[in-house]
């Protein structure tokens, strides 16, 4: 059906290659053709067409007869025609397939007494063929979601409320895994994972030609090589072992069609006639032809979804040309829009803000008519234009962006997108250092996700608000909320996700100074993460350990850690993060006094950054440099590596970044004896402590500009300053801190300068 699709809905030039693609999911391409050809979803109606069942539809029929549970994940009606054809009369047939059928028939055993029969669909279908009754809805929602989600994202187990029956199933049972290729982590081996108290876990790997014997393999948690472990199969089922749900896992390697015949001991007799409809003669009589944007868009998407940006690229191009031709204005708003989202997606914002900014200026003139669709494509533009400011630290452009989409989306009943605007509003705030604006945006977004039960939008709501409490040291709210964030994990069964909850609760305790309560969280989100076999959290929890360890001023077993996650980082070409990793070496390096080794690490972060743009990070290289050479003496070069970051800090209003390199470049005019030059770094710098009242800032400031009055002999002015910063530390109960001490012997020697010079 895939190869008729594609031949039937492509440009010729794009099939064989469309065709050649690994990853590329049914569910995926069907989604596509929905979106462009069938919106009544028309091409899954091809399945519902077959009445003659398999062997295996029999033999799963014959074990539902046998009080065996079975679900599947198929679109069509065939295990139900195995059924009714072997005599199960159709009152005592159920199908599960709806949300209110899940929660009304998640007792098994019970339906299992009553005689009944019963099949859980847990990817939906067209229809209930036993009641009659449209459940077209449920499979639209799978294949949305599949659709959705991009091959390598995080992806989710099955629905919240399905995981009732799904626990209630297989409690204390074996699980059998049959015509099931695991190639399509979505769902299916997600909730695998989840799934506790098993018996066994069974899995019958197809194989085409068995030469009649099957080949049967116990599965060990430590199997990581060979011949067998290295294919997909294999790798998902030791994950599965690792969970330790269940006490054994078996791998079968068999023709499945004989050995179904074989346990059926041949009491089923098929139909003698094959069902030899050619899918592609289907298409061309039920579903509309492509027209010649169509038959470009449709492999232009399918690129596009994965990241194959070059192929994409040029097919858009390709259509922008042809309804430029056509005078197709929806269109080239369309093809606009998508070049500058690969422009985006590859870095290139100055490109892609173009694009938008082209494509926002003809939807606005061309006199479109008002539709849904229309004004979600003025708002998915505006919120693209203001991603765009918004990650160039442009936050006045891109919050006037945000404010253009929410009027916009108010003449929709898309909440969802609603909430998603409103975060980023709160995103801007976030980065502008105003937290209570933000966490105002945040909690307005999250009051829509709970009305809406969006479960994946109130964990990054509540991750967010969780953000702002740890950046202003509120250790207790931050733990609250990502507390919450753990519970809708848990509920979701997104054990990834508890993973990545469970460094954020370290993060939490290594800024307290709680180190080995920090090492302990990420020990258990290390241990949770060697079962789900995500290498790309594991570098993060390693680079985490390693920063821990740096802390502490262990710098030996610092540098181990991270060691050990640049070279996954490495493996897994995860550029970002390997500059990350790359900074943290360098920083090391740094505080153990090894500079021209820290030089080396930092400066290739800051090629990295400089590649991808990432300006926020450039900043920190810069100043890091800028330290490193001021230690090596090179005060030309320290200068300009902090008048470089304090650029890039003002572009993004980084208050903090600002006032430490204020303060330190301060110090060095304050060595070189430039007073002048000093005493205006150490002023800014006090200006924004006092704003942000930043108490630590604020008291070093001050001492700083009191030393350049000592040395300018203006003593009674250094003695109020002196006194100012000695009455802050007072009102927040640090008059005895180290501080002090020295503000205090400071100030003594400026009232004994100023009582000589009065004598005198």
């Amino acid at each position: 059906m895939m190869e008729a699709i594609i031949k039937y809905t492509c440009v010729e030039s794009e099939v064989d290659k469309l065709l050649n693609i690994n990853g590329l999911r049914f569910e995926h391409l069907i989604e596509i053709v929905r979106d462009t050809l069938d919106e009544e979803l028309k091409v899954i109606d091809f399945y519902g067409l077959c009445e003659k069942p398999n062997l295996q539809h029999f033999f799963l029929a014959d074990s539902i007869k046998r009080g065996h549970f079975v679900l599947t994940t198929n679109f069509d009606f065939l295990i139900e025609h195995a059924l009714i054809q072997s005599g199960v009369n159709e009152d005592d047939i159920i199908c599960v397939i709806t949300k209110d059928d899940f929660q009304n028939y998640s007792n098994p055993e019970a339906l299992k007494k009553e005689g009944k029969k019963v099949l859980y669909k847990i990817h939906g279908s067209t229809k209930n063929s036993i009641t009659g009754e449209s459940t077209k809805t449920t499979l639209i929602t799978t294949l949305k979601a599949f659709g959705s989600n991009k091959k390598g994202l995080n992806i989710f187990a099955v629905e919240p409320f399905k995981r009732e029956l799904f626990n209630n199933i297989t409690k204390d049972r074996s699980l059998v895994i049959m015509g099931y290729s695991g190639s399509d982590d979505f769902d299916v081996v997600p909730t695998l994972k989840l799934l506790e108290d098993l018996q066994d876990v069974i899995w019958i790997n197809h194989i085409n030609n068995d030469e009649g014997n099957e080949k049967i393999y116990e599965i060990d948690a430590n199997m990581d090589g060979g011949s067998e472990s290295s294919d997909n199969t294999n790798q998902i089922l030791v994950g599965i072992k690792r969970m330790n749900n269940a006490n054994r896992v078996f791998r079968i390697n068999v023709n499945t069609s004989r050995m179904v015949k074989i346990l059926l001991n041949n009491k089923h007799r098929l139909s003698s006639e094959d069902f030899s409809m050619n899918p592609i003669e289907w298409l061309k009589e039920n579903i509309r032809a492509p027209d010649e944007i169509i038959k470009y868009y449709i492999p232009f998407r399918i690129y596009f979804d994965l990241n194959l940006f070059d192929d994409s690229l040029k097919l858009i191009k390709k259509i922008l040309t042809i309804a430029e031709k056509l005078e197709k204005q929806s269109w080239i708003v369309n093809a606009l829009t998508f070049i500058g989202e690969i422009n985006k997606n590859k870095g290139n914002y100055s490109e892609a803000l173009d694009m938008y900014n082209k494509a926002s200026n003809i939807h606005e003139s061309s006199g479109f008519k008002p539709s849904k669709s229309l004004y979600l494509s003025r708002v998915t533009l505006v919120n693209n234009i203001g991603t765009i400011y918004l990650r160039l630290g442009k936050y006045k452009e891109a919050l006037e962006c945000y404010q253009i989409g929410l009027e916009a989306i108010d003449n929709l009943e898309d909440m969802e997108t609603k909430a998603t605007i409103i975060s980023n509003i709160g995103v801007v705030y976030y980065n502008k250092g105003e937290f209570s604006r933000a966490l105002a945006q945040y909690e307005e977004a999250l009051k829509i996700d709970e009305q809406l039960g969006n479960l994946w939008g109130m964990a990054d709501r509540l991750y967010n608000i969780g953000s702002i409490h740890l950046n202003q040291s509120n250790f207790p709210k931050a733990v609250e909320y990502f507390g919450e964030v753990l519970k809708i994990d848990e509920q979701m069964g997104n054990l990834s996700g508890r993973a990545t909850t469970l460094i954020h609760f370290g993060n939490i305790y290594k800024a307290q100074g709680n180190f080995l309560k920090a090492m302990n969280y990420f020990d258990e989100a290390l241990k949770l993460n060697e079962k789900l076999g995500d290498k790309s959290v594991k570098s993060m929890i390693l680079n985490n350990i390693g920063e821990v360890y740096k802390d502490r001023k262990n710098y030996h077993e610092a540098l181990k850690f991270f060691d050990k996650a640049l070279r996954i980082m490495e493996e897994l070409e995860e550029t970002p993060k390997m500059a990350i990793t790359l900074f943290n070496i360098g920083n090391t390096y740094f505080e153990y006094g090894m500079y021209d080794q820290a030089l080396k690490f930092i400066i290739e972060s800051l090629e990295i950054n400089k590649d991808l743009k990432y300006r926020n990070r450039m900043m920190s290289d810069f100043y890091t440099l800028a330290l490193i050479y001021f230690a090596q003496g090179d005060i030309p070069l320290a200068l300009d590596y902090f008048s470089e970051s304090l650029k890039v800090a003002r572009e993004f209003n980084d208050l903090t970044m600002m006032t430490r390199v204020y303060l330190d470049s301060g110090k060095i005019y304050f060595n070189q004896w430039n007073y002048p030059f000093a005493l205006r770094r150490f002023e800014e710098a006090l200006k924004i402590s006092e704003e942000q009242n930043n108490t630590e800032v604020t008291v070093e400031s001050l001492n700083n500009i009191a030393a350049v009055y000592i040395r300018q002999h203006r003593l009674i002015d250094a003695r109020k300053l002196l006194e100012k910063a000695l009455e802050i530390l007072n009102m927040h109960a640090l008059s005895d801190s180290d501080d002090a001490k020295m503000i205090k012997e400071t100030l003594d020697y400026v009232k004994s300068q100023i009582d000589d010079n009065a004598k005198s």
